[in-house]
């Protein structure tokens, strides 16, 4: 779990925590993902269907790497990545990490 902000383009930086998870290298070219189960996706079909899903976002080792030193980053919905048909119509999130300056 990653103490943070979280952003939009209409707001400023929250408080807020997600996890980030690393997986094992395979073919699959995405080996990190954020898991944000407090903002879900909200997300439409080709055909106006509309629905919310779990925020779960891809991220490339250097947005990975950014949210660990601090750099704000704008993932991409693991969702759209899958070409399911769905697009992410919400505003996009924008993650920042909170550096601790001292161990608690």
């Amino acid at each position: 779990m990653v103490l943070s902000t979280l952003a939009t383009e209409q707001t400023t930086d929250e408080p807020h925590a997600f996890i980030l998870m690393e997986r094992e290298q395979d073919n699959y070219p995405t080996r990190h993902l954020l898991y944000d189960i407090e903002n879900p996706t909200p997300v439409e079909d080709g055909n106006g269907n509309k629905n919310n899903f779990i925020g779960l976002y891809s991220l490339t080792d250097e947005q990975f790497n950014n949210i660990l030193n601090g750099i704000e980053c704008t993932p991409t919905s693991l969702f759209e990545l899958l070409q399911s048909g769905w697009t992410d119509v919400g505003t996009k999130r924008i993650y920042g990490s909170v550096k601790l300056n001292k161990t608690l």
